[in-house]
């Protein structure tokens, strides 16, 4: 199928092991406070985020200075008490959470494929070379927001802008559960990829826009 109808669908984002994912939530709950702190004149919303950040990793366990969670454990224990450093590379030997296969993008795939596109999921973005699954320059790349932090989202378009300027970035909010984040290559048409009983306001709402450079 022609490349200029390949549509990338971003699933997740998740880390190889608990510590990175953990620390990454963190990060972004202490964003979000700080973005959200003038609307809260009364608190100190930063302030009472990193004293809530402080107290969540107080109940963490850590091995080695890392946090782990029960699959980090398990290899913990099958590595002869020795936190292995999984990498994109090693994935199949070891138990990790960033092989897991979700099911967002299931719809946005069918739909697609129905309508001529070439759609090509991307179950973990952690897991994949970016660069290189630009290379047959898509049409489009949409990330779903279910398991991933919208300041993430953000970051990743980044990524994408920085391999190729020319991609102007929308993020949007569909059917106010999955937020797709568009980066385009040329003027698109959104309603086309979306049944137009659910194009309403309610169901579609815009959340930022990312310009090209």
């Amino acid at each position: 199928m022609d490349s200029n109808n390949r549509v990338i669908i971003t699933a997740t984002d998740y880390p190889t092991n608990y510590d990175k994912y953990f620390r990454n939530r963190l990060d972004n709950l202490m964003k979000r406070a700080v973005r959200h702190k003038d609307r809260f004149k009364e608190i100190d919303l930063p302030e009472f985020q990193a004293q809530v950040n402080q107290n969540i990793s107080r109940l963490q366990t850590k091995i080695q200075g890392r946090y782990v969670g029960l699959l980090d454990l398990m290899n913990y224990v099958q590595c002869d008490r020795s936190l292995p450093d999984i990498t994109p590379y090693n994935t199949d030997h070891y138990l990790t959470h960033a092989g897991m296969i979700t099911l967002n993008g299931i719809y946005l795939y069918q739909y697609l494929s129905c309508h001529g596109f070439d759609p090509h999921i991307i179950q973990n973005d952690s897991l994949v070379d970016i660069k290189a699954e630009l290379t047959p320059k898509p049409l489009a790349v949409c990330i779903s927001s279910n398991f991933i932090y919208l300041d993430e989202i953000a970051d990743m378009a980044d990524e994408v802008k920085t391999i190729d300027p020319k991609y102007p970035c929308n993020c949007w909010r569909f059917m106010e559960k999955m937020e797709i984040c568009l980066l385009q290559r040329e003027k698109l048409n959104l309603w086309r990829w979306i049944d137009p009983a659910l194009t309403g306001t309610k169901f579609l709402t815009r959340i930022f826009v990312k310009p090209s450079r």
